[in-house]
């Protein structure tokens, strides 16, 4: 994996456990304007990386290969 590509997997895992903390807080009322708010801006910073072009698209044959 390039480190682009392990960048963007970080910051879809973060974006993911962002997602599901507040998909539990705002279930129980408990996350705030702030985090929402940040939450918002991490998931458009995290679309920002999406659609720029250096980031590849994974490659399943070269991935096998390496395997």
């Amino acid at each position: 994996m390039t480190s682009g590509r392990v960048a963007l997997a970080v910051l879809l895992r973060a974006a993911q456990w962002e997602l599901d903390k507040a998909a539990f807080e705002l279930g129980a009322g408990r996350y705030t304007k702030d985090e929402r708010h940040r939450l918002a801006d991490q998931l458009v910073e995290l679309a920002s990386v999406l659609r720029h072009d250096e980031v590849a698209p994974l490659n399943l044959a070269e991935r096998n290969e390496a395997l």
